[in-house]
């Protein structure tokens, strides 16, 4: 989205929770209880979608490929459902507890390697200098990838996807060279998996690869420009933060509340319900708009203030129940990181423009560019 959708999301609150899309095709569920309610019910599956996402990607690629690539998306934690969710779920959870554990350490040694801010005429984008090589340096670290081979691994990972809508890039062979980063994996998610010998398989370990680097990268880039955006527009919430640093964490929770960086989930019926009074038929698609739950006038008081001692803050930006983000405390402490680093200097910044990512699933910036001038 180039602008805002909260005023979109505002009318449509008023009028019901949950509203038929003719044009997706899908259900869009609004309001906090509902998607609360969808997000723990099992009859709303994420392995449902997978037939869909076949067919979508054989526009592009030939019927075989389209199957490889979606065989390789169903192993996914974003795409399973239990049995197979909750195996590979509880193989990944102690992981990212030992990751969450070290991280602190990683992040320190990874600010180190970010550019030191000087004044300057020049304009600095916050996006290319913090919000994207942290959270991907971070990612490839907690996998265990080795420092020689992230970058190539994240760029494998970048072609994998980009073989989804162009045939002339081979899909394949962007998951051997994958599968051989991952032979030499040391410690971390993978290699601990591997050394364990962990209840999951070889393909199942770089689906979810695939998916960690992709979706914990692209989240926490989007969490933390948003939440820097927010503060250059708010220097009230900057001079509390200077008096108190103890609020840092309860602004990380409201900017993922107030611009949450995945705005939509989505599942399909798995069996007729009802949710927010209308009832869903067996195989209906069904958006779960989180951006819109995170607002919810019903559930938050003054829903579209940046309010830096907002108690409780039960947002769902990081999803809820079973699907829970893994990666959430990861994202949460990085984002602290960067706001501590760069607190003392947002006063002498002001924000020259902000150039929003047009996707709809999301909310992130592509740019966020300030001029710097104590």
């Amino acid at each position: 989205m180039t602008g805002t959708p909260y005023d979109v999301y505002d009318a449509l609150h008023r009028r019901a929770p949950v509203l038929w899309n003719p044009a997706a095709a899908s259900w869009m569920v609004f309001g906090y209880r509902d998607v609360t309610s969808a997000l723990r019910d099992p009859a709303f599956s994420s392995a449902a979608r997978l037939a869909d996402m076949q067919h979508e990607f054989a526009q592009t690629l030939s019927a075989r490929r389209a199957r490889s690539a979606a065989e390789v998306f169903g192993q996914q934690l974003e795409m399973s459902d239990p049995p197979a969710h909750s195996r590979i779920r509880g193989a990944l959870r102690p992981q990212f507890h030992a990751a969450g554990v070290a991280a602190p350490a990683l992040i320190r040694e990874a600010m180190e390697g970010l550019p030191t801010l000087i004044p300057s005429t020049d304009p600095i984008d916050l996006m290319t200098a913090f919000a994207i090589p942290l959270p991907q340096q971070i990612v490839l670290a907690t996998l265990g990838i080795p420092p020689a081979g992230r970058a190539d691994f994240a760029g494998r990972v970048e072609l994998f996807l980009r073989h989804l809508s162009d045939p002339t890039i081979s899909g394949s062979h962007a998951l051997e060279k994958l599968r051989e980063h991952l032979a030499t994996a040391d410690g971390g998610i993978i290699g601990n998996l591997t050394d364990q010998l962990a209840p999951i398989s070889d393909d199942e370990l770089l689906a979810n690869a695939i998916l960690i680097v992709s979706a914990g990268h692209r989240t926490t880039s989007n969490l933390i420009g948003n939440l820097l955006y927010l503060l250059l527009q708010h220097r009230d919430v900057v001079e509390l933060l200077l008096a108190d640093l103890a609020l840092v964490p309860r602004v990380v929770e409201e900017a993922l509340r107030l611009e949450s960086p995945l705005q939509t989930l989505q599942r399909v019926a798995t069996r007729q319900t009802i949710l927010g009074g209308v009832t869903i038929r067996k195989c209906d698609s069904v958006t779960l708009v989180l951006g819109a739950a995170n607002r919810d006038p019903a559930t938050y008081d003054q829903c579209h203030n940046f309010d830096p001692r907002r108690q409780p803050n039960r947002h769902l930006a990081f999803g809820y129940g079973p699907h829970f983000c893994l990666g959430a405390e990861l994202a949460r402490l990085q984002a602290i990181a960067v706001v501590e680093h760069l607190l003392p200097l947002l006063p002498s910044m002001r924000l020259r423009s902000a150039v929003w990512n047009p996707q709809t699933a999301a909310r992130g910036l592509v740019h966020l560019i300030v001029d710097y001038s104590p």
